[in-house]
């Protein structure tokens, strides 16, 4: 389906797009005595390019809030009394998912957001993080930092549940 955006004034800006794509944009000139000049042609092009950066922005979180959620939920399922390989793996998913789409002061609630999800503390969420890393579902991050990789171990575990 082709779809043409128009964005104005003192230039229209016409966006077209097939199925998501961008395949054609256009300027024009509008009002009386409208012309083309570098200027405005540069105005368009930034107009443009900031829109196309927050649409690609808005996007990306909306991909990274999927997967956090797809994440806690695997990891509630995967919770129980005992703390199994597929608990650890499932843990760690999450953690990265989570961190993946945080910002620096949203961080620092992943914990508790774990926790949350989990039905145990905070603290102990943190030692269970710890745990992760050091049986291999977590890659190392060096001096206590937060953050990490998912590992292949806890890919093949987490991939398995699903």
């Amino acid at each position: 389906m082709r779809e043409t955006e128009i964005i104005g004034q003192p230039y229209e800006l016409a966006v077209t797009r097939e199925d998501g794509r961008i395949v054609e944009v256009r300027i024009t000139a509008v009002g009386d005595g409208g012309e083309l000049t570098a200027e405005t042609i540069s105005q368009a092009h930034r107009a443009l390019s900031d829109r196309l950066r927050q649409e690609e922005f808005r996007a990306r979180r909306s991909s990274q809030r999927e997967a956090s959620r797809s994440a806690l939920e695997a990891l509630k399922a995967a919770s129980t009394d005992k703390i199994t390989d597929a608990y650890l793996a499932h843990l760690a998913a999450a953690y990265v998912a989570i961190l993946d789409g945080a910002s620096g002061v949203e961080a620092r609630g992943v914990m508790s957001i774990l926790a949350t999800a989990t039905g145990r503390s905070a603290s102990t969420v943190k030692m269970h993080v710890v745990k992760a890393r050091k049986e291999g579902f977590l890659t190392e991050t060096g001096g206590g930092k937060a953050g990490g990789d998912l590992t292949d171990k806890a890919r093949k575990l987490t991939e398995s549940a699903e």
